[in-house]
């Protein structure tokens, strides 16, 4: 960026601008703030009609902003900012990957100096191929020393080798800046660390995968390789620690300065992840030494995810004696069958062979007794069809019934994975299709594969002893082919699976959607843009990936076709020699042939059920994930710090009082679900017995946060907040919820299924009180309909003050703009009724007459500002700020008017062009009825001239058949 450049004004190109915690501020971070104006950008908030970027007042600042990214425009879109203030946890942002894209310039700090790079010098040209790019630039002055590139096409362990020969001959104390681009990053990246660490490089990582690729940044010194050579080096302030360990960002910056004294020492950072980099974030190590593959790692993942998914059942107390039970009957059941069809091949062989000597007394006997046996089996198949079926069913509500109580209990996992965020794709899918879809799979699959493995136990030793030849052969086969088809297509087939069941849920989802907003969109139009997102976001994605799987499957299922005709000509093949030498009779011959599909069918078990199996991984893989997530020692989902709740039996005394309080809170600070910004600060009040207040203040300040944390649904922040016990609060949020079913049900919500209901007298009564009492009339207490699409959202709001009044021995009530969608008689009937029934409440509302029904109003704006500075420099340096502010809002406002003037002369000059429209439409419409009178009158004219010509042709018909009449025969 040129320096000359005043801050908050685009100059054309895209800029990163990258600051470590801490500055503006105390402490060490600060003075990396001070060594350039753009080391410590402000934030910005965009004009929505204008491309002005107006800067926002220091005294607005966050207290801890974190990391601050802000980018320019990209090409091609305008002048305007697209990027923004991005303070992300802490985190360093991809910056030189993230540039490849546009082109753009890199600006970022390393060890407290400024780099600036221009991507062009070494962006990735080929993004399809594999290696490296390296950029060395001096310490001091900033500038590119030197640009490499290493192609690892033809080889990469030659690549990574030259790579580390190039780096041990830089003097020490360069900045090396190493990208990976193309395919495995992960292990080039991993190649990558090493060779900078063997020149006593620590290297900062990006988290994630990415098609740009990795960006590894070190500075080359001396100590780092007397440490990992053995030699630990002593300097000041330098933290002691094991050479495999990477300290955090916070003790690099408790050093401060005082690496820049020593340009010897290496810096020291920890992993970060890309700002927009939607994978989960992986535990990463720095050993350099571990490097496992990509494969390993996700077999891993596959068998974990199964059994961990698969053993509760059999390990929980309230489900293992069922469990247990069934398995060991299924069992049996399966020994028997084994045995039977034993007993089976054997009669078998002795049928073929009465059948080929014609011995017809001993063929209708083996018939008598293979129908014996068929009966025999017939049982058996049916009770081990019942026990699986059964044992599939318990485990399935096991799985569901841990999760529903884990996902919607009081833990209230639904609302926190979806308050934070969390990319966790289509829960609801999961619980009800996965955990079905896995039992049965995993069922069949078991039982199956025991039941070949009894089959292999049984006839191996028949196989044997016809031709041990034979028994090799299928054995080798067998190994050879389950190694090949689990390498080959066992990975490929399990992500693609994985992949179909998230698009095909997500593409559920929006079509769900469309129906669930069905009058918004029709208001809207929307039915293009619906059409469209259904049509290229989920669905076009989702036949890429049938498509993929498709190609993969046809693959998997010649090689599976051609192995198959394969055992069906070796038995033949091998036992020729001794059927046609007579060492073996033909029902030996046959028998080995039933001998060896059998055991080849029970041999590759694991091939032929390469579709179930790669369906249960995927299905056990997303079980896993969501029970991961929904468990109570979950560490995705802890909040910290945390809010105290206390809810006391009774109301809360205080000793100097004489009336009760119903809600106290202390010292409370409110953050977002990411901790980046403060909502509400230090807060402290209380609210007695007979009291209420009403929080009003302009939107996003924190009004519905704070009445959250009261009900003990916002837990990331601090303080002490003492409430009525549950039982007697009640929450009235703005969109009521409606469950599915009766008016009963709607009025007693959430009243648990079973319990003893209201009498109808007492529904009915809170029903008039709310002006509702029609729709007792209209549909019954007790019949199932549709609220949803019934009822307006006054009638929903209104609904739910029918709830709060029948409620018995409520004290405390909260009220989230409850009463938005009603008229200035309702809402002041709604507030009677709830003065009335409850002993205090806390309310949000914009109305003005919402004042007069309450008896506190408080303005949260001012809880969420931070205050004007002390210090007399500081504060001349606010109000300078607070003008040129001022200055940008007017700025904007001038070229609003403008815009709305120039909007004015349009709108008049399309209503011109409108009715020269319509005139042009109806001089088109007077022609065309002149076109088509000429087209009848044609039409007309020639009829005509074809009855003319008709009367013509027929005449000169006759006369020439009168001739012909007339002329004399031939003699």
């Amino acid at each position: 960026r040129p320096s000359s450049a005043p801050p908050g004004r685009a100059v054309g190109r895209s800029q990163w601008l990258i600051k470590f915690p801490g500055a503006p501020g105390s402490g060490p971070g600060a003075e990396m703030g001070k060594m350039d104006l753009w080391s410590n950008p402000p934030p910005f908030f965009s004009c929505p009609f204008c491309s002005r970027r107006v800067q926002v007042p220091k005294s607005l600042w966050p207290s801890d902003p974190g990391v601050m990214v802000r980018t320019g425009p990209r090409r091609g879109k305008g002048p305007e900012y697209d990027g923004g203030f991005h303070p992300e946890k802490r985190k360093i942002a991809r910056v030189v990957s993230s540039t490849y894209r546009h082109g753009n310039r890199a600006d970022f700090y390393l060890d407290g100096k400024k780099i600036a790079l221009d991507s062009g010098r070494w962006a990735f040209h080929e993004q399809n191929r594999r290696g490296f790019n390296v950029v060395t630039l001096d310490p001091d002055s900033q500038q590119i020393l030197s640009a490499m590139s290493y192609d690892t096409a033809s080889g990469g362990n030659v690549a990574v080798s030259q790579l580390a020969t190039d780096l041990n001959s830089l003097p020490e104390g360069r900045i090396v800046l190493v990208a990976v681009r193309g395919s495995g990053l992960q292990s080039l990246s991993g190649a990558a660390i090493r060779a900078l660490r063997r020149v006593g490089a620590t290297s900062m990582v990006s988290g994630g995968r990415s098609q740009e690729g990795y960006v590894l940044i070190g500075m080359k010194g001396g100590d780092a390789v007397a440490e990992r050579r053995g030699h630990h080096v002593e300097v000041e302030g330098v933290l002691p620690r094991p050479p495999w360990q990477t300290p955090s960002i916070s003790e690099v910056l408790r050093l401060g300065l005082r690496l820049q004294t020593s340009p010897t020492q290496s810096m020291l950072t920890t992993p970060y992840k890309a700002l927009d980099d939607a994978q989960p974030e992986t535990a990463t190590t720095a050993d350099p030494s571990y490097a496992p593959t990509v494969e390993k790692l996700r077999l891993r993942q596959l068998l974990r995810s199964v059994v961990l998914v698969a053993s509760g059942f059999f390990r929980d107390k309230s489900s293992r004696l069922v469990a247990w039970s069934l398995a060991c009957a299924l069992l049996v059941m399966m020994l028997g069958f084994s045995l039977l069809q034993m007993w089976f091949l054997n009669t078998f062989r002795e049928f073929q062979n009465a059948l080929h000597d014609k011995d017809q007394q001993k063929f209708y006997s083996t018939l008598l007794l293979m129908f014996k046996v068929v009966l025999s089996i017939m049982p058996l198949l049916a009770l081990r069809e019942l026990l699986r079926g059964a044992l599939a069913l318990e485990w399935r509500r096991y799985l569901t019934s841990s999760l529903l109580s884990r996902y919607i209990g009081e833990s209230r996992m639904y609302y926190r994975l979806k308050l934070l965020g969390k990319g966790l794709d289509n829960p609801d899918q999961r619980i009800a299709q996965d955990c079905g879809e896995f039992t049965d799979a995993i069922l069949q699959f078991l039982a199956l594969l025991v039941q070949n493995i009894m089959l292999i136990l049984f006839q191996s030793s028949l196989l044997f002893k016809i031709s041990p030849d034979l028994f090799y052969f299928v054995v080798v086969y067998s190994i050879v082919l389950n190694v090949l088809t689990f390498v080959v297509f066992g990975g490929p087939l399990t992500r693609l699976r994985r992949r179909i069941l998230a698009q095909e849920a997500s593409f559920r989802f929006g079509l769900v959607r469309v129906r669930e907003h069905a009058e918004s969109i029709a208001f809207y139009s929307g039915e293009s843009f619906e059409r469209g997102r259904c049509q290229h976001r989920f669905f076009n994605s989702l036949m890429d990936t049938l498509y993929r799987m498709l190609g993969v499957t046809v693959s998997f299922s010649i090689i599976l076709a051609a192995a198959t005709y394969v055992v069906r000509v070796a038995p033949f093949a091998v036992l020729a020699g001794k059927y046609f030498r007579g060492d073996i009779d033909f029902g030996a011959m046959m028998e080995a042939f039933s001998i060896l599909s059998g055991l080849e069918d029970a041999f590759t078990t694991l091939v032929s059920q390469m579709s179930s199996i790669t369906d249960m991984g995927a299905q056990a893989i997303r079980i896993q994930q969501i029970w991961d997530l929904v468990s109570d020692d979950s560490k995705d989902l802890a909040d910290s710090p945390a809010i105290s709740m206390e809810r006391d039996a009774g109301e809360i005394q205080k000793e100097s009082q004489e009336v009760p309080v119903l809600l106290q809170m202390q010292e409370v600070t409110l953050q977002t679900p990411s901790g980046h910004a403060v909502l509400v600060e230090r807060l402290s009040f209380q609210l007695r017995q007979g009291e209420s207040l009403l929080l009003c203040g302009r939107s996003g300040v924190g009004k519905s946060s704070l009445l959250r944390s009261i009900a003990g649904l916002w837990g990331r922040g601090s303080g002490v907040i003492r409430c009525c016990p549950q039982r007697e609060t009640f929450f009235l949020p703005q969109e009521t919820y409606l469950c599915l079913g009766t008016l009963r049900e709607n009025a007693t919500y959430p009243q648990e299924a079973g319990g003893a209901s209201p009498r109808d007298d007492t529904i009915r009564e809170a029903l008039v009180k709310v002006n509702l009492d029609y729709l007792r009339d209209r549909y019954g207490l007790d019949k199932p309909v549709d609220f949803d699409a019934v009822l307006s959202g006054g009638e929903r709001q209104r609904l739910g003050f029918a709830r709060l009044l029948l409620r018995p021995n409520l004290k405390f009530a909260i009220l989230d703009e409850a009463t938005s969608a009603l008229d200035r008689s309702n809402q002041s009937a709604m507030y009677e009724n709830l003065q009335r029934h409850v002993k205090g409440f806390v309310s949000i509302g914009h109305s003005s007459s919402l004042e007069v029904l309450t008896r506190a109003v408080a303005d949260t704006t001012a809880v969420s500002t931070v205050a004007a500075p002390s210090d007399p420099q500081d504060l001349g340096w606010y109000f300078l700020q607070q003008k040129q502010f001022l200055d940008d809002l007017k700025v904007c406002e001038d070229r609003h008017d403008a815009w709305n003037s120039k909007v004015f002369m349009q709108d008049e000059e399309i209503e011109k062009l409108k009715k020269q429209v319509r005139a042009l439409e109806e001089e088109r419409d007077g022609l065309r009825k002149d076109l088509k009178e000429a087209m009848r009158e044609r039409d007309e004219w020639q009829v005509s001239a074809l009855r003319v010509m008709s009367k013509r042709e027929f005449r000169s018909s006759v006369e020439a058949l009168e001739a012909a009449r007339r002329r004399p025969l031939p003699p």
